[in-house]
């Protein structure tokens, strides 16, 4: 009487496992890159919107006591040291200054942008993020 057996050798089992590890071999790297290449990318999108808030805060506060020209805004100081106050939709900035001069906004390369552990400068329409040392 033959027997019919059903399953799957160890051999094959051990193939199986092989091949799944260097999957994820190759694939870890890649996702790795992927998550960090989103977190600049967030970082730098809460920069400009950082500079966006600093700037409309500049404008609103001309309109309603015109002082002169130029200001900065220092995120790491409370908002009394500030002349004019900035509501940010999203990740504030934890330190860092933004100077205000005509209509340009500019990120102080003394004192960047810190968000979320990366390092923020530039302007209105160049932010470059890297992670913070």
């Amino acid at each position: 009487m033959k027997q019919n057996q059903k399953g799957f050798t160890l051999i094959e089992l051990l193939a199986v496992i092989v091949i799944l590890a260097i999957i994820a071999l190759i694939a870890t790297p890649i996702v790795l890159s992927t998550i960090e290449t989103a977190r600049i990318g967030a970082a730098k999108d809460s920069a400009y919107g950082a500079l966006k808030a600093v700037s409309e805060g500049y404008l609103e506060s001309q309109v309603n006591s015109p002082d002169g020209v130029g200001a900065s805004y220092d995120f790491a100081s409370s908002a009394t040291t500030n002349t004019f106050t900035v509501t940010i939709s999203g990740t504030k900035p934890t330190s860092g200054k933004v100077t205000v001069t005509d209509s340009n906004v500019t990120i102080d390369e003394n004192n960047p942008l810190i968000i979320n552990g990366y390092s923020c400068t530039g302007d209105n329409d160049n932010v470059e993020c890297e992670k913070a040392s």
